[in-house]
């Protein structure tokens, strides 16, 4: 049983450069509580806001960009609702023998009938669904920066998104 203790001898060496390279790990790695701290990545490697006056444009982002979320939120609803309605009307015009329905009648029936597959329609849903769920991980992996200013500007964004575009049915 040989053991080799040749880096013993020159210990203090050996310590300092471990001492020195957790410090330097310390120095980057990311805060797990709520802080108001600056120098936090923001998605990528190379956005770290490291002044006031960067962190204050970064929450000018982060806030438009909840409002905009919540607008493609109301703008993919009321694009569903003129998609279930078209295809009622081209159910009506091609595949039955049903009477034209007015546009009201058109929309109380939408709730009554299961929705029709028109691909135009599911593809167009489709791509606005990746872009929305691509926003959502993006404010989440913001907001998991745990810096209390860009989550404040996340739900103030939100806030006044709801607020502005949410349409009551």
């Amino acid at each position: 049983m040989d053991m080799d203790h040749g880096g013993m001898s020159g210990g203090s060496s050996s310590s300092s450069d471990n001492s020195t390279s957790s410090s330097m790990s310390m120095d980057m790695s990311m805060k797990s509580y709520l802080h108001f701290t600056k120098g936090d990545v923001l998605i990528f490697d190379t956005i770290v806001p490291s002044s006031a006056g960067a962190i204050v444009g970064a929450c000018f982002v982060i806030f438009f960009l909840s409002v905009f979320e919540r607008w493609l939120r109301a703008f993919r609803q009321s694009l569903d609702i003129r998609f279930h309605a078209r295809a009622l009307r081209l159910v009506t015009e091609y595949g039955s023998d049903v009477d034209k329905l007015p546009l009201s009648d058109t929309q109380r029936v939408a709730q009554e009938q299961p929705r029709k597959f028109v691909l135009s329609h599911r593809l167009a849903s489709g791509a606005l669904t990746a872009v929305e769920t691509t926003l959502h991980y993006l404010i989440m992996l913001i907001i998991m920066t745990f810096n209390a200013s860009f989550i404040i500007s996340a739900i103030l964004g939100a806030v006044a998104g709801d607020m502005a575009f949410r349409r009551h049915h």
